[in-house]
């Protein structure tokens, strides 16, 4: 009961800090639709990775999702190595400058 409360707790507080980020990094670009594109991707991803994980572990086991899962790191940790470079970091304006 407490790893539920835990997750669904933990997975709200991470969600809410990573759009907050991922808004800032975004700046005055098209945020709607960059933020639209993000929202349907992990919905997307929430409904379709536990169904399907489901059926690869029932017929294959445990061993099978390890595998993906360390597939899908390494294809991410590539992605990041090819694009390093052109990561930039947002500008923050100094504290003075900002409205709340």
């Amino acid at each position: 009961m407490s790893y539920i409360l835990l997750i669904a707790f933990g997975s709200v507080t991470i969600d809410i800090g990573l759009n907050t980020i991922y808004g800032r990094i975004l700046g005055q670009r098209r945020q709607g639709t960059m933020q639209g594109i993000l929202m349907l991707s992990t919905g997307l991803a929430r409904t379709v990775g536990p169904l399907s994980l489901t059926t690869v572990y029932s017929m294959y086991g445990p061993k099978f999702i390890w595998i993906i899962e360390m597939a899908l790191i390494c294809v991410v940790l590539c992605i990041w190595g090819v694009v390093y470079r052109r990561l930039v970091a947002p500008k923050v304006p100094n504290r003075k400058d900002m409205t709340y």
